[in-house]
């Protein structure tokens, strides 16, 4: 399937569209080939996308477990004492769990982006069109 460069469309968040790799020999306003997805390319793409979740991780994740666990062990309950305090602080868990979860899928979204706006492989990229391609 050949498709020419000035077709290729950016990626919007949140939009549909179909990610084939393509090789980079054309790119320069003629078509663009359609390539192969081997496992090493495939490999590629994983690290790429890896590694930034990863940095991303560090930079975001681990400061906000670090306040959440200085904040569980600080109002850790005392042992024999009232179990209402226990309940308490489950409680304030499972109302903080489901903030870290969104948090961990926008910084892995934030990855993806990151990851298909400025990766560059010796023999391949990735380019994201419309479904129609």
């Amino acid at each position: 399937m050949r498709v020419s460069a000035r077709e290729r469309v950016s990626l919007l968040p949140f939009c549909y569209h179909t990610t084939r790799i393509v090789t980079d020999q054309h790119a320069q306003g003629g078509t663009v080939d359609q390539a192969d997805i081997t496992w090493l390319r495939a490999l590629k793409i994983w690290w790429s996308f890896s590694w930034r979740a990863f940095v991303l991780m560090l930079l975001v994740m681990v400061p906000l477990e670090a306040v959440f666990f200085w904040y569980a062990m600080s109002n850790l309950p005392k042992a024999g004492g009232n179990p209402a305090d226990a309940m308490r602080m489950a409680g304030t868990m499972a109302a903080i769990w489901p903030i870290f979860m969104a948090a961990l899928i926008a910084l892995q979204a934030q990855a993806m982006r990151w990851m298909l706006n400025k990766a560059r492989w010796s023999d391949f990229r990735v380019a994201v069109l419309r479904r129609d391609y």
